[in-house]
């Protein structure tokens, strides 16, 4: 086996060969089979396999279904990540439990053991982008196919989308009367995700600031505006007709930096002074605790019922 050239085609691979880049390279079918019988190779699917001591991880089995799925599709180009294993590639958390997702061509009849092998009939939104050098459905169409196979997790998808600037909300609703003329499953799920969007005023800086937005509604707290500017600063909510200002403090931006910190401390004394009253609210009091917060800031807001002097 040529093994310099499987070792750059695994090392841009996840540690992944194929028969096929084996023949392209002059290597018989008959040695790629002795080479995986010997243990020189793992096999991982038919015609993909796992050179000996490359770690294996998630994104190395997504990227082994795909490439088998590729050897059996006469349009490899539509092979690609999908649902919940997009979801995952494009950054949200899942359980580690999910299945393996590939929508494909619907020439590919091949199964695989371990995998979910999706054929759609329409191909809108099937354009793929790359993450970890894996082919994967874009933003747009994975909230889509996520919505018909893990419906709760569509919320989560839009606010990460979001909050990183993938998307914007004015998009959305193209992409739901496109794809609700298909009769997708999925449609629902996004349709309902997007109706409860919270924040309605700007785009949010974090997926804190969205949980907040949830917390004053859930919680049926008092009217709130979100990134106004007082006092010459922008800040996260400020309760209408009152002094009452909540702004979420999450690890990365507020604590861990102490440049950070110290500028917030100045903010707040100078909000302070222009006669606000400043709320800061950590990710285990909005995520962890909501009811005690929403108590907090309901006996704050009784405390404190005035706006401050122009």
């Amino acid at each position: 086996m040529q093994t310099l050239i499987f070792d750059d085609f695994a090392a841009r691979h996840h540690g992944l060969v194929t028969r096929s880049e084996a023949e392209r390279h002059g290597v018989r079918r008959d040695a790629w089979y002795r080479a995986v019988r010997r243990g020189a190779l793992i096999g991982v699917h038919p015609g993909v396999a796992r050179v000996p001591g490359a770690p294996t991880t998630r994104e190395q089995a997504i990227l082994a279904a795909v490439l088998a799925l590729r050897q059996g599709a006469t349009t490899p180009a539509v092979v690609m990540a999908s649902h919940r294993s997009a979801a995952y590639l494009l950054g949200l958390g899942r359980p580690f439990d999910d299945p393996i997702d590939v929508i494909v061509d619907r020439s590919c009849q091949r199964r695989l053991e371990g995998v979910v092998i999706h054929r759609p009939t329409d191909r809108l939104d099937l354009v793929p982008t790359h993450r970890h050098g894996i082919p994967t459905t874009n933003e747009l169409r994975t909230l889509v196919d996520l919505g018909a196979v893990d419906a709760d997790a569509v919320s989560v998808a839009l606010d990460h989308f979001t909050v990183e600037r993938r998307l914007r909300l004015d998009t959305l609703s193209a992409l739901l009367a496109r794809h609700a003329r298909q009769g997708r499953t999925g449609v629902v799920a996004l349709r309902s995700a997007i109706e409860a969007w919270p924040v309605a005023d700007d785009i949010p800086d974090s997926e804190l600031e969205i949980a907040m937005a949830r917390l004053l509604i859930d919680h049926h707290l008092p009217p709130a505006r979100f990134h106004v500017r007082l006092a010459g600063f922008e800040v996260d909510f400020h309760f209408v007709g009152t002094p009452v200002v909540v702004e979420c403090d999450g690890w990365e931006f507020h604590v861990a930096d102490r440049e950070a910190w110290i500028r917030d401390r100045d903010r707040d004394a100078q909000l302070h002074a222009a006669g606000f009253v400043v709320v800061r609210l950590s990710r285990r009091h909005i995520l962890f605790e909501p009811d005690d917060t929403a108590a907090t800031l309901r006996s704050v807001l009784s405390r404190w019922s005035d706006p401050p002097a122009a």
